[in-house]
C-alpha cells in the first residue's frame, strides 16, 4: 500500500476524554472536546496531540463541531496564512461545494475578495447564492477561458486548487501575473521545479495541514482558538451538512465518492459498543470480498490482528495481485 492508503480513516471528532499523557491535567478526564487532526477518528478510540483539543463551545453541537475544524484550519491556513489574501483580491477555489470549497467561500468573502469557483452543474445555484461572482463546470477545462474572460483577461490573484492532471495546468492557465497558487492535493502533485518552469512569475504554495501541526502545533492551535472565537461572533456559518450513524458508513463513503454531498459528512457513533458487536474468533472463516483493493488490505490486516486464523479472499484481481498486496498477504500469512 502506499503511504496515502495507510492513513486510518477520520480526520477530526468530538468525544470525551477518557485518558490523558503524561504531563496533562487529569481533571480533563470526562471533558467533552473538539478535537482538530485527530487521524484515525472513525474509530471508537483516538489518540490526539493536546494542542489540537478545545473544550466544545457552548450551543455547538457535537455534530457540528466534528464538522468545522479541518475544513476551516485548511481554508484559513491556505488563504490567509500563505496566500495573504487581501481585500480586493480575486480568487478561483475549486470544488467549491465539498467541505473546504465552503470554508474557502467563507473565509474569502470575509477578507472581502472576489470569489469563482467550480463545482457539478447540480450544485452552481448554491454557490451563487451564497455571493460567489461566478461558478464554473468543475468537470470541464473550460473554466480557465471562463475566468480569465470574467476578470477581463486578467485571471485570479489566488487559486485554491484541489484537482489533478490537466486540470491543474488549467488552473495556472487562470492565474494572473504574479498570483499565488495554493495546493491543497494529496496526489499529483507538482515540484516546486514543474511548477516554476510553468509559472517563474507565480508563487506555489503546497502544504499539507497535518505536516503544518506536527511542526508548528502551536500555529495551527491559535488558528483554531481565533476560528472558534469568529464562529461564536458570527463571522463564520457552520458548514452544511449531513448525519449518518455508524451503521451507515458504507453509505456515507459511497455519497461522498459520487460527490452526492455539500459541505460535510459525519459519522455519529454509538454511545457504546452494540451488544451483538463482532467477535473475532480463531476457529472460523472469514469471507472478504474486494480483498486486494486499499480497504480490502486494511481489512486483512484487521482481522488478522484480532485473532482470525482463516481467510478466504475474493478479488477480480486474484489471479495477478498487485506488488502492493503480495506485500500485505505475506505480512498477513506471517
Amino acid at each position: 500500500l502506499d503511504e496515502a492508503a495507510q492513513v486510518p480513516f477520520g480526520g477530526e471528532c468530538v468525544g470525551r476524554v477518557t485518558a490523558v499523557g503524561e504531563g496533562m491535567d487529569p481533571a480533563l478526564v470526562g471533558q467533552r472536546v473538539l478535537a482538530a487532526l485527530a487521524v484515525g477518528s472513525l474509530a471508537s478510540h483516538v489518540t490526539c496531540r493536546a494542542e489540537l483539543c478545545v473544550p466544545l463551545p457552548e450551543g455547538l453541537s457535537p455534530e457540528l463541531g466534528a464538522s468545522l475544524s479541518t475544513a476551516f484550519l485548511t481554508a484559513i491556513y491556505g488563504l490567509d496564512t500563505l496566500a495573504g489574501l487581501q481585500p480586493g483580491d480575486t480568487v478561483l477555489i475549486h470544488a467549491a461545494a465539498g467541505g473546504v470549497g465552503q470554508a474557502a467561500v467563507q473565509v474569502a468573502l470575509r477578507e472581502g475578495a472576489t470569489v469563482y469557483a467550480t463545482a457539478s452543474r447540480a450544485k452552481q445555484a448554491l454557490l451563487l447564492e451564497q455571493g460567489c461572482a461566478g461558478v464554473f463546470d468543475s468537470r470541464s477545462l473550460e473554466f480557465a477561458d471562463q475566468v480569465r474572460e470574467a476578470t477581463g483577461g486578467r485571471g485570479v490573484d489566488v487559486v485554491l486548487n484541489s484537482l489533478k492532471g490537466e486540470w491543474v495546468d488549467a488552473s495556472f492557465e487562470a492565474l494572473a501575473a504574479g498570483g499565488r497558487f495554493v495546493e491543497l492535493g494529496k496526489i499529483e502533485i507538482w515540484s516546486r521545479e514543474q511548477a516554476a518552469q510553468r509559472r517563474p512569475d507565480a508563487r506555489y504554495l503546497p502544504f499539507d495541514l497535518l505536516e503544518v501541526a506536527a511542526a508548528e502545533p502551536a500555529l495551527v492551535r491559535g488558528l483554531l482558538l481565533q476560528f472558534l472565537e469568529d464562529l461564536q461572533a458570527g463571522h463564520y456559518k457552520p458548514l452544511p451538512l449531513q448525519v449518518l450513524p455508524a451503521e451507515q458508513t458504507v453509505d456515507a463513503f459511497r455519497l461522498m465518492a459520487q460527490a452526492r454531498h455539500v459541505g460535510k459528512v459525519v459519522i455519529r457513533q454509538a454511545d457504546r459498543p452494540p451488544t451483538g458487536a463482532l467477535a473475532i474468533r480463531p476457529d472460523g472463516t472469514y469471507v472478504v470480498t474486494g480483498a486486494l483493493g486499499g480497504i480490502g488490505l486494511q481489512l486483512l490486516r484487521w482481522l488478522a490482528d484480532q485473532g482470525a486464523r482463516s481467510l478466504l479472499l475474493v478479488a477480480r484481481s486474484a489471479a495477478n495481485p498487485s506488488p502492493e498486496a503480495q506485500a500485505v498477504l505475506r505480512q498477513v500469512e506471517a
